[in-house]
């Protein structure tokens, strides 16, 4: 058997088992040999032929079709006309233009989620583009390089020839075949653009129709109930014992979680403080001094490194713009502290390690005797304080680091470890920790029938204006109430006083009126509703809470009128009339020039069945 690999063209021809015996001494060695009753020769020359077609033509459909004498496959498979006369193109070839188009689809047919172009697309694409050279529409080469120019700017990314390159890679395609492809899609986007060219002068009553309709005006008439005036009626109707435990059961936990007590903890502190210039260390480096081979600089630098974000992070960004990058400051302009705090670290992580291993056998640990005999600042706290409470502290030694440390510890005992906070290096020492809970129901029940006073005084609130609006809801023709609610000014004034809500009022004014220091609730708690800005005159809607739910209101639509259209400014009729344009082109586009039924009935389009997706 022949050591060669299948697919090597310089491996030789062998025998097998299968193959018919030679038929002679002289036919043995031929590297070609002709059917039987063929003349060699005439065979030869076929088959050179074949191969010269092969390596020198796209061997498209008809072409294979025209070799092998079989029938046009998919002829007609795309069929429209151009200036009456009809073209068509087969399947082969439809699917040849298909391919061209890949690149360019996204500029075509803002494809950008990745998806291919489909064949509707590529048909519309032929037949607008015969079309648009049947008229004259030209595209030219100054106009095809400056395309290409904005496609790959140069950047990060490369030069614009880089890009290019790299861009024909990816869709292993030619500079030739591209941009033949891209000077036809140049020339069906024109060919479209020519054709609704007419409707570039924006449509003046469209324009002022929009314009009515975004500043749209409305007086309001509305009424206020405060919650907290209705607290004292709910606390009469709150539930006691276990109904009262049974709702708060029912709450999701977020709202449980208000309930919980937060952790808290005392301590013992022991500081290097970065700004204290009493503690110097010496006593430190004495009982815990740095290695021999210990390098100062390297040590400050892994410092730096590892502690940069608490130590040394940057608290100005004047005169650049934030980033990962900045956010700490450099090693050099921090160089000193960096040194000098880097080795107190290590001092004080070997006398953690040290007590760690003097405890393990046992042996008795003071603490703050050590601290003294280390000359470290001190501080025993022996209350027992939440994370507010120790921040209210205020200490000249120790923030927030230190104490959501303490805090974090799981039970008493001396953390494992230095921290790091922005006043000074801590050595802490827990000695008491009270984790967070629920306390039992008990010592809840007047805070949890507090909350549920409050929120039946919401709903109390809301339901007394809501009985205001069913007074005016309109009947049906069968006499039952509708949801609509309508009436007189003066009427729903008078039933807002029997409701003792305050009467508030909002002048003429948009929606987009922007937020003002002199903004009332009325006008904050409007800006943030949307139904308001959809009733009809006269009109009352249903009642709502503020988010924060302190106010109740209802409102009532006493006036709705368009703007004055002198308001209107040319920035206005300019963005609204491109609006409008694109809108209108759209349509014109669909409707007119390349839509499926336009096509159909103007280029007797026909797309063959089997191209259905």
């Amino acid at each position: 058997m022949s050591t060669a690999q299948p697919h090597d063209p310089k491996a030789p021809i062998t025998a097998t088992t299968n193959a018919p015996e030679a038929a002679g001494p002289d036919q043995s060695d031929d590297l070609i040999v002709a059917p039987g009753g063929k003349h060699k020769t005439r065979f030869l020359m076929t088959f050179l032929l074949v191969i010269i077609l092969l390596t020198t033509f796209s061997v498209t459909g008809p072409l294979m079709t025209a070799l092998t004498g079989g029938e046009m496959p998919g002829k007609g498979f795309l069929s429209w006309e151009v200036g009456g006369q009809a073209r068509e193109i087969d399947a082969q070839d439809f699917y040849n233009e298909k391919r061209r188009l890949a690149p360019i689809g996204g500029f075509l047919f803002g494809i950008g989620d990745g998806r291919a172009v489909s064949n509707e697309e590529a048909a519309r694409f032929i037949v607008i583009d015969s079309v648009a050279e049947h008229s004259g529409v030209r595209v030219t080469d100054d106009e095809l390089v400056k395309f290409v120019e904005r496609s790959f700017p140069a950047g990060p990314a490369g030069s614009t020839k880089e890009q290019y390159v790299a861009f024909l890679k990816l869709y292993r395609t030619t500079a030739k075949d591209f941009e033949s492809i891209v000077r036809r899609g140049l020339r069906y986007a024109r060919y479209q653009q020519l054709m609704s060219a007419g409707l570039s002068v924006p449509d003046m009553a469209a324009v002022e129709k929009a314009w009515r309709g975004q500043h749209q005006e409305y007086r309001l008439v509305g009424g206020r109930l405060a919650v907290a005036d209705l607290v004292a009626e709910a606390r009469a109707q709150a539930p006691q014992g276990a109904d009262l435990q049974a709702w708060f059961d029912l709450l999701t936990p977020i709202e449980k979680d208000a309930y919980r007590t937060q952790d808290a903890a005392s301590a013992e502190l022991a500081v290097f403080p970065h700004q204290d210039s009493a503690v110097t260390g010496v006593e430190l480096y004495a009982k815990y001094p740095p290695a021999a081979d210990a390098n100062d600089e390297a040590v400050a630098r892994e410092y730096h490194q590892n502690f940069g974000i608490t130590r040394f992070r940057r608290t100005s960004f004047e005169g650049m713009t934030p980033s990962i990058e900045n956010l700490v400051l450099p090693f050099d302009e921090v160089k000193d502290a960096a040194m000098k705090e880097g080795k107190a670290y290590k001092a004080m992580s070997a006398w953690i390690a040290d007590m760690n291993e003097r405890a393990g056998k046992g042996e008795a640990v003071d603490f703050a005797a050590e601290a003294a005999t280390l000359g470290l600042a001190f501080r025993t706290q022996t209350e027992v304080l939440t994370f507010d409470s120790w921040n209210a502290l205020s200490l000249p030694f120790a923030s927030r680091y230190a104490f959501e440390a303490i805090l974090a510890a799981q039970a008493p005992g001396t953390l494992p470890n230095v921290v790091v906070d922005q006043k000074g290096l801590v050595v802490a020492k827990v000695l008491q920790k009270n984790a967070a809970a629920m306390p039992p129901f008990d010592q809840l029940s007047e805070r949890v029938a507090e909350a549920w006073a409050k929120k039946k005084a919401g709903e109390l609130a809301v339901a007394r204006l809501d009985a205001v609006r069913e007074r005016f809801l309109v009947a049906n023709a069968d006499g039952t109430k509708g949801p609509k609610a309508e009436v007189e000014e003066s009427d729903f004034i008078a039933a807002l006083g029997e409701a003792k809500a305050e009467v508030v009022e909002r002048d003429w004014a948009e929606r987009s009126t922007p937020p003002k220091d002199t903004d009332t609730p009325f006008d904050v708690w409007l800006r943030s509703n949307f139904t308001i800005w959809t009733q009809t005159e006269k009109t009352v809607a249903k009642s709502e809470l503020d988010r924060d739910g302190v106010n109740a209101w209802i409102v009532r639509a006493s006036g709705v009128r368009d703007p004055q259209l002198s308001r209107m400014s040319p920035g206005d009729v300019s963005s609204l009339g491109r609006n409008n344009w694109f809108m209108e082109r759209g349509m014109f586009t669909e409707q007119q020039v390349s839509g499926k039924l336009a096509l159909e009935e103007r280029y007797k389009f026909k797309l063959s069945a089997e191209a259905s997706e």
